[in-house]
């Protein structure tokens, strides 16, 4: 079964969902005490160019009841809950982390995935976050626990990079009609594969369109 939690936020920006926690159990019986968290964070606003791409953030209120939804488990649980992020807009942390495994720096970790396009590799041109910083990163990073967060928004981006012990990565894109051209770039187009397995590690494959489709 799955547990699902979430309310609305009741201020000037009401409409915006504050997310859903959602915890994923194995129906076998030999691992039916295994948890995962599965944090989706839906960020929604008013719908405005400006808001899309340089105000949404995930807010501190959010930030706060995913703190409370991760204590709340691991207390529960008795340990600590592997969990995952989902949200739209990467956060800057994805940015920084393209910047320093530019720069060689050991401290990411490169799986998969590139800028591709006309732009080919690895660049940080198409990280397109946030102005706007959000404490959720370094939130995840104090608390321990979530493993992995995964965004889209950069259709030419479908990178997959660890950071301070936080794989993220981009899912790739399922559109035709975001911007000119993105028709033709067809090896962007499929879906993510997340493998969770029994111990609660997780394996991630990006499987093309094209792989599937003949």
């Amino acid at each position: 079964m799955a547990e699902l939690a979430g309310y609305y936020s009741e201020s000037a920006d009401k409409w915006r969902k504050k997310g859903e926690a959602v915890d994923v159990r194995t129906l076998k019986k030999e691992i039916l005490k295994q948890r995962i968290r599965v944090y989706i964070t839906a960020l929604f606003a008013a719908f405005t160019l400006l808001q899309v791409f340089w105000l949404v953030y995930i807010h501190d209120d959010q930030v706060e009841w995913y703190a409370n939804e991760v204590k709340r488990m691991n207390e529960e649980a008795g340990q600590n809950v592997n969990s995952m992020l989902f949200f739209h807009i990467p956060l800057q942390e994805y940015k920084t982390a393209t910047e320093l495994y530019l720069e060689g720096s050991n401290e990411v970790k490169y799986f998969f995935g590139g800028n591709p396009g006309d732009h080919g590799g690895i660049t940080n041109e198409l990280v397109c976050c946030s102005d706007y910083p959000s404490k959720i990163f370094d939130k995840a990073v104090e608390l321990g626990g979530t493993t992995a967060m995964f965004c889209g928004h950069d259709h030419y981006n479908n990178a997959s990079l660890e950071y301070k012990g936080i794989r993220l990565t981009y899912g790739m894109s399922i559109d035709y009609l975001a911007m000119p051209g993105i028709s033709k770039e067809t090896k962007l187009c499929g879906a993510e594969l997340i493998t969770i397995h029994d111990d609660s590690t997780l394996d991630l494959e990006q499987i093309t369109l094209k792989s599937i489709v003949k």
